[in-house]
This record gives structure tokens, C-alpha cells and sequence, in this order.
């Protein structure tokens, strides 16, 4: 409820034009393993593997919004393992 309680607020902010993104330099690469983990629990739930791979070329450091990138991977992830019933 939570969730869908601030992606309901910044939608409000997106249309109003007051949306903030901040650039501050984060590891992305542990951003994405800290997604991967949580990720890798729900599919074991549903009967799925989840598997995850970073190439090397990828940036550790990068600079940006890691509370948005954070929000977009999550809603991608997780509506991926909701619309899957199986795989490997």
C-alpha cells in the first residue's frame, strides 16, 4: 500500500512539473545485487529461478538517481515474476 501509495505522489509530481532527480553518485552494481537478492526470494517462492548477471563493461560508479533507478528495476522485476508461471 505503501508503494502504491508514493508512486501515486510521484505521478502527482511528474504531471505538476515539480519532480526532483537528484545526481549523486552511487555503486550501481550493488544496487542491482541488493534488487537481485530480494528478487531472487520471491521468484524461489513462485517455483522460479532468477539469475543475474552484471558485465564487466558496466560502470560501478555511476552518478544519478539511485532512489528512482531503484523504483523502475523493482517495478520491472517484480511485474516479471507476477506475469511468470514458469521458467528457469
Amino acid at each position: 500500500l505503501l508503494e502504491l501509495l508514493n508512486d501515486m505522489l510521484d505521478v502527482s509530481k511528474i504531471e505538476a512539473g515539480q519532480m526532483d532527480i537528484e545526481h549523486v553518485a552511487f555503486d550501481l552494481v550493488e544496487l542491482v545485487e541488493d534488487l537481485a537478492a530480494l528478487y531472487r526470494l520471491r521468484a524461489r517462492e513462485k517455483g522460479l529461478a532468477f539469475r543475474m548477471h552484471v558485465d564487466a563493461s558496466v560502470p560501478r560508479l555511476v552518478r544519478g538517481d539511485p532512489v528512482r533507478l531503484r523504483q523502475i528495476l523493482g517495478n520491472l522485476l517484480g511485474n516479471s515474476l507476477k506475469f511468470t508461471e514458469q521458467g528457469w
